[in-house]
């Protein structure tokens, strides 16, 4: 059986900033990591190239942030924090984003906010990749 490092699924999040806090969404009932905080993000679906993943993941999940730049800040790999699938690692492709609409959660989250670095960093609620990002680039 394989282990969780020789599993690795490549993932996208994206990272807004404005006015000193970040966006962050918090996962809904029923989902894994339910009530936990993290940036908005997802798995590349099959065949997708990780730009196009990350767009798509931005407008599911926020309606309203694009993605600013066509290569990530930060590429990562972490341990997945909860799976259905079993023990396997993420590979993080962290890209900035921008708000340019209305915020609307998606029906995986049931809030998206605003945290400071500190809050990010402090809350027990918010998911260590989530704080990696934080530590590694701001």
């Amino acid at each position: 059986m394989e282990n969780a490092t020789e599993i690795i699924h490549d993932t996208v999040a994206v990272v807004v900033e404005q006015d000193g806090k970040f966006l962050v969404a918090r996962k809904a009932k029923g989902f894994l990591a339910a009530g936990e905080f993290g940036f908005p993000a997802g798995h590349v679906d099959e065949g997708e190239d990780i730009l196009t993943a990350m767009k798509r993941e931005a407008k599911e999940e926020t309606n309203g942030v694009e993605v600013v730049g066509d290569k990530p800040f930060l590429v990562f790999v972490h341990d997945a924090p909860k799976s259905r699938t079993g023990p396997h690692q993420h590979k993080c492709h962290v890209f900035r984003g921008k708000v340019v609409g209305d915020l609307i959660p998606d029906d995986d989250a049931d809030e998206l906010t605003w945290f400071t670095k500190e809050e990010i960093l402090s809350n027990p609620k918010v998911q260590e990749w989530a704080k990696t990002i934080i530590k590694e680039k701001y």
